[in-house]
């Protein structure tokens, strides 16, 4: 069934503008992935860079629990969920 066309509509239905089209759609979702790809990679190693820390903390920490001679998991925070404040010595 042919859909009457608009006689204002200047679009070219020609099969090559319709291929440029389609590779204009798929450079487009190509980038897109391509950011994403990089925005995964970058978030890995922000997550990397921060476990990282985390573990320096935790050793420094153990090293204040050493020194003060308080128990490491009162320095280090090993308390139940239920009581989020550490208590203090």
């Amino acid at each position: 069934m042919s859909m009457a066309r608009d006689p204002d509509d200047q679009s070219d239905d020609s099969p090559a503008a319709q291929l440029v089209e389609v590779e204009i759609k798929l450079a487009f979702h190509e980038r897109t992935i391509a950011d994403l790809s990089q925005a995964l990679v970058d978030k890995e190693r922000r997550i990397s860079a921060l476990e990282e820390r985390v573990v320096h903390l935790e050793r420094a920490l153990r090293v204040v629990a050493q020194r003060t001679g308080a128990p490491p998991a009162e320095i280090v925070g090993a308390h139940p969920e239920d009581d989020p404040v550490p208590r203090s010595g």
